[in-house]
Parts: structure tokens; sequence; C-alpha cells
């Protein structure tokens, strides 16, 4: 079952300093664990109540880039908040996306949470 889990270390990093020890996570496929590589992300890193585990810090995912390894492979994370939202994306159907947000408008209550949007490059 080796081809079906992979396992990757995550460290936070503040500047070029490691903020506390690497943890190795083990992901294991087609699982009640395994999640989209979105909704890793958006778990692992885009989630801004997430807090650095060093006692003596405590900062935000704001205030680190988050540092995944798997073999010889690296992806640096760093996750800034954004003043000015993007523009929204180019329409093709303009009318078809007005009754859509004509019908979520009318189901959508007055609790509900609306997600920042996230953007990546």
């Amino acid at each position: 079952f080796d081809h079906q889990s992979i396992l990757i270390t995550s460290v936070w990093m503040a500047g070029k300093t490691q903020c506390c020890p690497a943890e190795v996570k083990g992901i294991c496929y087609y699982s009640l664990q395994d999640v989209s590589l979105g909704q890793f992300l958006r778990d692992s890193c885009f989630n801004l109540s997430l807090k650095c585990q060093n006692q003596s810090c405590k900062k935000s995912v704001l205030d680190h880039s988050l540092s995944f390894i798997h073999n010889d492979g690296l992806i640096n994370i760093t996750v800034e908040h954004m003043d000015d939202p993007l523009p929204p994306a180019p329409l093709e159907n303009p009318a078809s996306v007005d009754a859509a947000s004509t019908a979520d408008k009318d189901k959508s209550s007055p609790n509900k949470q609306v997600d920042s949007p996230i953007a990546t490059w």
C-alpha cells in the first residue's frame, strides 16, 4: 500500500529561521483523511486562524512562510493579505451568470460566512 500514501514534512519559517520543529505528516489516499490539493492548501496554508506552535511566537500564518518537503521536492508558501480584492474574472455569458447570482442571493442567509478569495501565483 506504499503507493497509496505519502509522507511530507512541514516547517514554519520566520524569515530564514525555523520557528518550530519540523512536523512529519502522513496522508493515505482513498481514505477518510484524504483531501483534494485545494482543500489541503486551504486548511494548512490559507487558514488565517492558524498560529505558530512555537510558544514564544504564536504569530499567524501571515507572519511566516510554510515549507513542505517530500523526497527531493520543496514548496515554500507565503501568504499575504491583499488590501484590494481581485477584479472579477471576465464572463463568457453574463446572462446565465446573472440568473445564477439572483438564485444564489435568494438562497443565502444573513448568517452565512463569506470566504475571501484566494489568489495564487
